[in-house]
This record gives structure tokens, sequence and C-alpha cells, in this order.
């Protein structure tokens, strides 16, 4: 693989995660593996909903009946009210807990891409240690990148009880903390091989917003479609993997060029 030394134009970083899908489909194995995140997801949330329905949805109709001696119309708009609420709070923790359960499978995709681009620079490319450490690694990451990101979502929201300028200020907001955060979590699992800390991913990013700022703005705007909760995470984590071995050849070749 030989790089071009000058770095990928705006609009292919932006469509990287678009252009994943074809890497994908090209490598049986990966493509395998990355179902398999996609299939646990959809397995919790049913769970979830499953839980939810049968505890809370279906009983409520009765007990706002009998309880309030309401009309039977009312209760059923309770159940619709509910299992809409149930809804909404199934897919914000399917959200979150996607992270942690793709983290794993990511981490497996990561090794496997950077030992195909990075084969021509192998001193690139960090050891493979025992697979539950990798996994142990890239969990506790993932939780941490949970722990950060749920107080500044609240903080978020809460800015829309501010009047006139509430509602446009958290929006705007919520949308730049989304491009700096689904780059973040893209990047986290080829940095997580290096050991780095948040603090050290970040500081990887801003050195190059010319990859991490069209990478989270195509991942933001890919949120927009439905279901993404399920695939998102494995094309974000393909989609940086590619370009930080890119990023990293050249670099190789502007050192050698120097020296």
């Amino acid at each position: 693989m030989q790089p071009q030394i000058s770095p990928p134009s705006f609009l292919r970083v932006l469509l990287s995660p678009i252009g994943s899908i074809g890497f994908l489909l090209v490598r049986p194995r990966l493509l395998a593996v990355a179902l398999i995140p996609a299939a646990l997801s959809l397995a919790i949330l049913a769970a979830m909903l499953t839980i939810g329905v049968q505890g809370l949805v279906l009983p409520l109709g009765g007990w706002v009946e009998e309880r309030w001696d309401l009309p039977r119309e009312l209760a059923l708009l309770a159940q619709t009210l509910a299992f809409f609420l149930l809804l909404v709070l199934s897919g914000i923790v399917s959200y979150l807990l996607v992270i942690p359960v793709s983290a794993p499978f990511c981490s497996f995709i990561v090794e496997e891409i950077e030992e195909e681009l990075l084969a021509t620079a192998p001193e690139l490319i960090p050891p493979r240690e025992r697979w539950y450490l990798g996994v142990l690694h890239s969990l506790r990451e993932a939780f941490r990148r949970i722990g950060i990101i749920i107080p500044i979502y609240i903080g978020i929201f809460g800015l829309n009880l501010l009047p006139i300028i509430g509602t446009p200020l958290s929006a705007g907001l919520m949308f730049a903390n989304n491009i700096m955060f689904l780059s973040l979590n893209a990047y986290s699992s080829i940095l997580d091989r290096r050991k780095m800390t948040i603090p050290q991913k970040l500081r990887w990013m801003a050195w190059r917003k010319r990859l991490s700022v069209p990478l989270g703005l195509g991942l933001a705007l890919l949120i927009l479609i439905p279901c993404n909760v399920f695939w998102l995470p494995v094309l974000s984590a393909v989609a940086a993997a590619r370009l930080y071995c890119e990023q990293a050849l050249r670099e190789r070749a502007m050192v050698h060029r120097q020296g």
C-alpha cells in the first residue's frame, strides 16, 4: 500500500464510513465478525422491549382502569404513551450499550485491518496480546467514554430550560458534541491498541483535524438514518482504522523523505 503524501480530501474522509461498506463486503471474514455486535444489540433491544411491555405497558392499562375508574379509552391512551416512552428509553439504553458490546469485535476487526494495510511497515503494528487483555482494555475504555458523555448530554439537554435561546443553543451544541464524540469513538478502537488514554486520543485528533472533523461530521449525519445503532459503530471503527493506517504510512514516508 503506497500512500499519497498529501492528506485525503474533506469529502473522502466525510464519506469514508460509507466506503467501508464495500471494504467489508469483499472481506467475508470481517463482515461475519461485524454482524455479531449488530445481532447482540438487536437482541438486547428486543429483550428490553419485551420485558417492558410484559411488565409495565400491559399491566398499566388494567391498573389505570381499576385504580382511577377511568374509561377503557383513557387506559389504552396511557398504555400507548407508556409504550412510546419505553421505546425511547430502550433506544437510549441500546445506544449506550452498543459501545461496550461492539468494542471487542471492533478491536478484532481493527487488528486485521492493520495487518493488511500496514503489511509494508510492520514496525507500525503493535504486537498482538492475549485476546482477553484486549477485550478488557476495550471494554474499560468504552465505559470511560460513556461515563464522560452522559453528563455532557445531560448538561446540553438542560439548556432547553433557557427561554428563547435554550433550544437552538442545545441543538447546536448537541450536533457539535456528536461530531467530537463519534470521531473519538471511531478512532478509539485503533488508538486503544496503542494504549492511549482519552486525553491522548483527543490530542491525536486535535493535531489531525483533517481526519477527525470530517469523519465525525459524516458519522453525525448518518445518525439521521433509522436503526444506525446496529451498524454505525462497526462502520466508524473500520473507517477510522483505514484512515489511521493511511496517515501512519503518510507520516512514515514524510519522515523518510526528511531523513
